[in-house]
């Protein structure tokens, strides 16, 4: 039998009439298909040189290879011997001018796209999944080189994916092994697709390489999916692992002690913590503090032998025991153990109580009355009730912190800046807000921003109020800014992530201001210059916080690369005493010679709006201006 171009175009017709196609073939390109197809099986004028453009064209019409296929299945059984050769014959060019298209379009990254839209930024994902779509728009630049094959076998042995998986193992997860030897199998299974995709290519077998390209793409999503999977599964368990010493943490106690099995295990609870932990952190260094609390760690695991060991926060860990075991001398051969491993003079403090009758707000309110009265070990069953329902409220609070951050109730709102020159609102300040279900506050910041500082979810939270605003930023215009503790920017995780997002979003650097807390002693000057000057480079505007309270230091003027001063509320707010007023008058005119703009705070009525107009500040910022908005808020008004 041989077909015909009406024969092509009722089969294609019954096609659209039975919706054996729906997704993709209709009347308003039947025409194009059925001429497509005439010209590949049956055409006697067709030529090499008019097939290579048919084959970009279709590959511009969204029709993929495998769907060709399958309409030339159903057409294959009207076409004689010779309307076959001459098929796979013209698929070949076909398939080159295909492949050039195809091509084009991978060039567009996808790990951006494609990227889950969670609280965190994941830099090992973005760099993970970067660098293997750079592998693959690479191996497509090297298939017309004089020997790509070679390019191919140098590179299998550099391949980012098995690098990474070989530096992180092992892995907390106990699903994420699997996982990786199923990344491991899969990255190696590409890159023989590749380089047999290579050798079709250099043969000439465009219709063969075109097939593997289409395959090369469709593992690389389910790479792509297996790498986030084992990210995920790596993320979602480090709620209940505390990153710095791979212990459980907080969370996971709470979850124990509500099991039947742990209760009946355990019969009392020993909180310990590192005295002077914090003078040791300014003496030498955060670094050299959390290499203290991994070497205590590691004394713990090596001298209880046990899987329930936590750390809680900071330098404070749980140790449950068995009804058999004694607190005090236990602590004591933990004392000497961590002495003997670190060089550092260290005094562990304990505070313990019975399962029954004590809770952790008593054993914390227990440690403070052992610094209080420089005892080591204390029996928190002992304690007066009145202070432990204090303690109690502050743990609740910590619990309902945990909580928050785990179902995405941490979130930023908005406080609109006005520029006093043109009375435009054109600045909005990210301030970090617990919200419930509803999306209704309900802590203020002055009662969880002490508490939050002092978990170890802190910097997650960070993180996560710093994703959310640049996730605002691509849809609402206008100037954000951020606030950044010295604790952030000391914080290895947060500041790189922060600066890694940036590099790759100029735009949005020329929308951002990154505002430090000058309430706040600098622990680490050249750490913190250091990343003042590279958010510089990147066209970042700094300014200055709360500038006039705390560790006021005007030398901060004179050595960062400042653009914009905040003078502090409690200055703002006093400006009827002539004193206060006489000080705002000094910092304007500093700020005035040093070039820098002025952001008037806590402007909470328009008295003091039009004060600090009349003193000259820039803008101004405060409940005179507006309340703080939800997001939704911002996006609904972009939009209006």
């Amino acid at each position: 039998m041989t077909a015909t171009l009406s024969q092509i175009d009722s089969l294609l017709g019954k096609l659209i009439e039975s919706q054996y196609f729906l997704e993709w073939l209709d009347e308003s390109n039947r025409a194009f298909y059925t001429n497509l197809l005439y010209t590949l099986c049956c055409s006697k004028t067709a030529t090499p040189e008019e097939l290579e453009p048919l084959g970009e064209e279709t590959a511009k019409h969204h029709l993929t290879i495998y769907q060709l296929l399958a309409v030339l299945h159903k057409l294959t059984p009207l076409l004689d011997e010779q309307q076959k050769t001459a098929l796979q014959d013209r698929l070949q060019k076909f398939s080159k001018g295909f492949i050039k298209i195809v091509i084009r379009i991978s060039f567009t990254p996808t790990h951006l796209a494609h990227h889950p839209a969670d609280n965190f930024y994941n830099l090992d994902e973005q760099r993970l999944l970067s660098a293997h779509e750079d592998w693959r728009q690479t191996l497509f630049a090297e298939l017309d080189t004089d020997d790509p094959v070679q390019w191919m076998n140098e590179h299998i042995d550099r391949c980012p994916v098995l690098q990474w998986l070989k530096e992180n193992r092992p892995f907390t997860h106990p699903d994420s092994e699997q996982l990786a030897a199923h990344i491991y199998r899969e990255d190696i299974a590409i890159h023989q697709l590749g380089l047999s995709l290579m050798r079709s290519y250099q043969k000439a077998d465009y219709y063969g390489a075109l097939l593997m390209i289409m395959e090369l793409f469709s593992r690389s999503y389910f790479l792509q999916g297996l790498i986030r999977q084992l990210l995920n599964n790596e993320r979602r368990i480090s709620f209940f692992i505390d990153p710095l010493t791979g212990l459980y943490n907080r969370l996971r106690l709470l979850d124990d002690l509500k099991t039947e099995t742990f209760t009946a295990q355990y019969h009392t609870l020993l909180l310990i913590n590192v005295r002077h932990m914090k003078e040791i952190n300014a003496l030498y260094g955060v670094d050299t503090g959390d290499k203290l609390l991994q070497q205590l760690a590691h004394v713990l695991r090596k001298t209880l032998k046990r899987e329930h060991l936590y750390r809680l926060y900071s330098d404070e860990f749980i140790i449950p025991l068995r009804q058999d075991e004694d607190p005090a001398a236990l602590l004591k051969n933990l004392q000497q153990d961590i002495r003997a491993t670190s060089q550092k003079n260290i005094v562990l403090l304990g505070s313990y109580g019975t399962l029954v009758k004590s809770s952790l707000g008593a054993l914390i309110l227990g440690m403070q009355f052992n610094k209080q009265q420089l005892t080591t070990l204390i029996n928190a069953d002992t304690l007066p009730s009145e202070a432990l329902e204090k303690t109690s409220r502050n743990l609740e609070l910590e619990d309902a912190l945990y909580q928050a951050l785990a179902e995405d109730r941490i979130v930023p709102w908005f406080q609109p800046i006005l520029n006093l020159h043109t009375s435009q609102l054109e600045h909005y300040e990210a301030l970090m807000r617990v919200v419930d279900e509803n999306g209704t506050i309900i802590h203020s910041p002055s009662e969880f921003l002490p508490v939050l500082k002092s978990l170890d979810i802190y910097h997650e939270a960070t993180l996560s109020i710093i994703h959310k605003t640049f996730q605002l930023m691509e849809q609402v215009p206008g100037h954000f800014s951020i606030n950044l503790s010295t604790r952030d920017i000391e914080n290895t995780k947060t500041a790189d992530q922060i600066l890694a997002y940036l590099q790759n979003r100029p735009d949005l650097c020329q929308r951002l201001t990154i505002e430090l807390l000058e309430s706040e002693a600098i622990n680490d000057y050249s750490r913190t210059l250091l990343f003042i000057n590279r958010l510089k480079l990147l066209n970042v505007r700094i300014a200055l916080d709360d500038f006039g309270s705390g560790y006021s230091n005007f030398n901060y003027l004179f050595e960062m690369p400042l653009d914009i001063i905040k003078v502090d509320g409690s200055l703002i707010t006093a400006l009827e005493n002539p004193t206060k007023k006489t000080i705002v008058k000094a910092i304007l005119f500093i700020a005035q010679q040093l070039n820098l703009k002025t952001i008037a705070e806590f402007v909470r009525d328009e008295q003091t709006l039009e004060q600090v107009r009349a003193l000259g500040f820039d803008y101004a910022q405060g409940y005179a201006v507006s309340n703080p908005r939800p997001a939704q808020a911002l996006i609904a008004n972009a939009a209006s």
